[in-house]
């Protein structure tokens, strides 16, 4: 029940107060286990509380938010998405067992809402990169705006290595890279086999340089 998942939410995270839309979970049991599955709903927020409307996603798992805009009359809202538990590197399985980290794959995507239409659930859908990353981030001055550049850890596959008991590592991204969105580019930047890599802070180097022309730290 959604009482139940409430109730386990609060045993896990802690908190006092854990708020569950009611359409996102579907809940079933296996082997004695209660597992949850998402549908994640997309919140609208417009102005007052009464004019909150939420939105229905495909069954996913959502990363972190890239940016979100205005455009032609929809907001654009892109973020990354991944095809499997997006905690891979750092949750077990249900049998404990620690998952590989290139069993996922994750994307770039865009989704147009149009927050006055009737129908609720979200169909218009961009894949725009293959990115199996996360942590994204964006020239800060192009937040909330159209964009082109977005930097982010990511994971070469090919080079995983093995340690003394055969768990593949890095568990968690091995390389930068940079997606231009325009020209449907990417660049990498592998350091070296004893690096990993979590979300980085990018600025330019002036206040009136292009997008792309600034600092990773």
């Amino acid at each position: 029940s959604l009482a139940r998942v409430r109730e386990e939410l609060r045993g896990i995270c802690g908190a006092e107060h854990v708020l569950v839309h009611p359409h996102a979970l579907r809940t079933y049991e296996s082997d004695g286990l209660l597992h949850h599955r998402v549908s994640p709903p997309v919140a609208v927020l417009p102005g007052s509380a009464e004019e909150v409307r939420w939105f229905q996603a495909p069954h996913a798992f959502p990363g972190h938010t890239i940016n979100a805009y205005e455009q032609d009359g929809t907001i654009v809202f892109d973020l990354l998405e991944t095809d499997g538990n997006g905690f891979a590197p750092v949750v077990p399985d249900k049998n404990g067992a620690p998952m590989r980290p290139d069993g996922l794959t994750t994307r770039h995507v865009r989704w147009r809402i149009d927050y006055l239409a009737d129908d609720e659930h979200l169909v218009e859908r961009e894949v725009l990169a293959i990115v199996n990353g996360e942590g994204p981030h964006i020239d800060p001055r192009r937040q909330l705006k159209p964009y082109r550049h977005m930097f982010v850890p990511t994971l070469d596959r090919g080079k995983l290595a093995t340690d003394v008991n055969g768990r593949p590592y890095p568990v968690m991204f091995n390389q930068l890279s940079h997606f231009d969105l325009e020209a449907g580019t990417r660049e990498d930047w592998y350091p070296g086999p004893a690096a990993t890599f979590q979300d980085p802070v990018y600025f330019t180097k002036s206040p009136d340089v292009p997008e792309h022309d600034g600092y990773l730290i």
